[in-house]
């Protein structure tokens, strides 16, 4: 439903929807008109249609949960290596890494290049260890 152009949608007819959506004007202009409103609102659902099919941004394809899972244990692996995590609770701060992560949308490139990141963070951990004496009893 639409409301109309003037003063939206009766309070009778809100109490038939079961979801509601607002767009937001500036201003003096209190309201768009009826095909401005369809616009908009088709333009966003495509966009979620494109989301929930694994495309972002135009053709964009977001990594597979397999990668961001493997992201995440390489992740978790090295921040407990160089001790950044609490190995108590590790995924108390994985957890805001995965929220953050999942807004950001990643696709596989951008998970290759965290895990070259993490690569490189393990190479500087193992030659910090050699040149301290302690081995390299974690990997």
């Amino acid at each position: 439903m639409y409301g109309r152009e003037d003063k939206g949608l009766k309070t009778e007819e809100l109490d038939l929807c079961q979801r509601l959506i607002t767009i937001p004007t500036c201003g003096s202009i209190q309201s768009m008109n009826l095909a401005q409103s369809v616009v908009i609102c088709l333009y966003e659902v495509c966009l979620r249609h494109g989301e929930l099919h694994g495309k972002i941004q135009g053709s964009r394809k977001l990594a597979t949960n397999e990668q961001l899972e493997t992201l995440y244990s390489h992740m978790n692996e090295t921040l407990l290596r160089i001790n950044y995590l609490n190995p108590q609770n590790p995924e108390h701060i994985m957890r805001s890494y995965r929220q953050m992560f999942g807004r950001a949308g990643l696709d596989d490139r951008d998970v290759r290049i965290l895990r070259g990141l993490m690569s490189e963070i393990d190479r500087v951990e193992a030659e910090r260890r050699l040149l301290d004496g302690e081995g390299d009893d974690n990997n």
